[in-house]
């Protein structure tokens, strides 16, 4: 019983992800995944100040992680220049598991979730949880909920 449980689940889960990934368009679901290969790619090179340039450069951007909540694009920049001041300390960044949704067409706001994985000297991982909104023609992080 619990077998056919996890496989209903499992059914269920890809099913809802295959739906929310339909619901951006290709061109919004490519252009995100533009800023966030972008981020990686800076990441891998030590280039904290690149690795921003997906977030939202305002006093409203929010980062949510296990430390609380920490608003606006100074302080977030701040933070992983304090805790990521080396390249040995970035170590190599990668996501996975990524699923796209588009929560409101008419604001144009997505989100996308996945793992993310550092390894290095010191290997960290977790989940998130991004909110994008598109300004202009730009997509960019303003609610980052990383654990």
């Amino acid at each position: 019983m619990r077998l056919i449980s996890i496989a209903l689940f499992l059914l269920f889960t890809f099913a809802c992800n295959e739906k929310q990934k339909s619901n951006l368009s290709a061109t919004d679901y490519k252009d995100i995944k533009v800023v966030l290969d972008s981020q990686v790619s800076a990441w891998n090179k030590g280039d904290i100040r690149t690795f921003m340039k997906g977030y939202w450069n305002s006093d409203s951007l929010r980062f949510i992680g296990k430390n609380g909540v920490r608003y606006g694009y100074k302080s977030v920049e701040s933070n992983y220049l304090k805790h990521y001041n080396s390249i040995e300390k970035m170590g190599h960044l990668s996501f996975d598991s990524l699923v796209f949704s588009e929560i409101s067409g008419n604001d144009k706001i997505a989100n996308v979730t996945g793992q993310w994985k550092i390894t290095g000297t010191n290997n960290a991982g977790g989940f998130f949880s991004l909110l994008f909104k598109k300004e202009d023609k730009n997509w960019k992080i303003i609610v980052d909920h990383t654990w």
